[in-house]
C-alpha cells in the first residue's frame, strides 16, 4: 500500500507556527507515510510556509503523488471565466511537473453554472475539461476529478461521474475515488467503488457521521441527512470495506488520508486515520 496524506488541514498550523514542518514530517513518517498530496491554494496563501516544509520533506524523502488545483472550470459560465480557468490549469499542471514532480493533478472547486440546469452545467463542465486536456496534453500529468461531495447534486454521485468520464474529449481524464463524497450524495461508497476502478489514479478516505439537524446546508446531503466529519470507522463511510475491498482488488495506487478536524488536533486524528487505513488494508490483503 503507498500511504499518502492530505496537507491542507495542516497549511494553518505549520503557517502560523503551532506546528514545526520537522515535527509534521517525523509524525507522518513515523506512521508510513510516504507521499504527501498537496494543495495549490495553501502553496500561495503561506509561500515561505510552504517551503519550509517542502525543503523538509524533501530531505525526508517524501514525494507528491497528487496536487491539488483550485478551479472553477466554468465559472459565470462565460467565456472569459473558462479562459482564466484553463491558465490556472496550466500553471497548476506547470508546478506539478517542474516544482513537486507530481503525477496527477486534481481539479477541484468547479460549482454548478448559477440559473443553468444541472445537466448543461455538467456538459459544460465536460466540455471545458476536455479543453484543460488538450492545453496540458503533453505535459506527462495526470488530469483527474473527483466525486466532489460541495455539491451533492452536480458532480457527487456515481452515475454524473460517470457522465463527465464518458464524455467526448474525456477519455483520458482520471478519477480520485473519494468515500465520504458519496455519502454526500446519499450512496454507499462500497457499492459504487468497482464502478470506477477502470479509471481511479487516486483515492481520499475520510468519513462522516451524521449531525443532528440544524438547518445548516453544508454538508447536507440532497435527501436532507446532515453531517459532519468523524473518525475514521465513527461514521458512515464505509472505511473498512473500501480499504479492504481495495486490498483486495490489489489496487496499486495510492491511498490519501483526509484529516477531518473531528478532534481539533489534525496531527493526533492524522495518527489514528492512519493506523485505521493501514489495519483495513492488511484486514483486505489476500492469504
Amino acid at each position: 500500500m503507498k500511504l499518502s496524506i492530505m496537507l491542507f488541514p495542516f497549511d494553518a498550523p505549520l503557517a502560523d507556527g503551532r506546528y514545526r514542518p520537522e515535527q509534521v514530517v517525523e509524525t507522518f513518517l513515523r506512521e508510513g507515510v510516504t507521499g504527501i498530496e498537496s494543495m495549490q491554494r495553501g502553496v500561495e496563501r503561506a509561500p515561505d510556509s510552504w517551503r519550509r516544509f517542502l525543503a523538509m520533506a524533501r530531505e525526508a524523502g517524501l514525494g507528491f503523488p497528487c496536487h491539488d488545483i483550485n478551479v472553477n472550470l466554468i465559472g459565470s459560465g462565460s467565456s472569459a471565466d473558462r479562459d482564466a480557468a484553463i491558465d490556472t490549469v496550466r500553471r497548476g499542471v506547470a508546478f506539478c511537473r517542474n516544482v513537486l514532480r507530481a503525477p496527477t493533478a486534481l481539479l477541484a472547486g468547479t460549482a454548478p453554472v448559477p440559473d443553468l440546469d444541472l445537466a448543461e452545467s455538467r456538459r459544460r463542465y465536460a466540455a471545458a475539461l476536455g479543453a484543460a486536456l488538450e492545453a496540458t496534453g503533453d505535459s506527462g500529468v495526470t488530469l483527474a476529478i473527483e466525486d466532489y461531495g460541495v455539491y451533492p447534486t452536480f458532480t457527487a454521485s456515481a452515475r454524473h461521474c460517470r457522465e463527465i468520464l464518458g464524455a467526448p474529449g474525456c477519455e483520458r481524464l482520471g478519477f480520485v475515488f473519494d468515500n465520504g463524497n458519496f455519502v454526500l450524495a446519499d450512496e454507499r461508497p462500497s457499492a459504487v467503488l468497482d464502478s470506477f476502478m477502470d479509471r481511479i489514479v487516486h483515492v481520499h478516505i475520510k468519513d462522516f457521521a451524521r449531525r443532528a439537524p440544524d438547518g445548516r446546508p453544508s454538508l447536507t446531503s440532497p435527501s436532507g441527512v446532515p453531517y459532519r466529519g468523524a473518525l475514521l470507522g465513527e461514521g458512515e463511510a464505509e472505511v473498512t470495506e473500501v480499504v479492504s475491498a481495495l486490498a483486495v482488488a490489489e489496487y496499486g495506487g495510492w491511498i490519501s488520508l483526509e484529516v477531518s478536524g473531528a478532534l481539533g488536533d489534525p496531527l493526533e486524528e492524522a495518527v489514528h486515520g492512519l493506523r485505521f487505513i493501514r489495519n483495513a488494508w492488511n484486514a483486505g490483503r489476500p492469504g
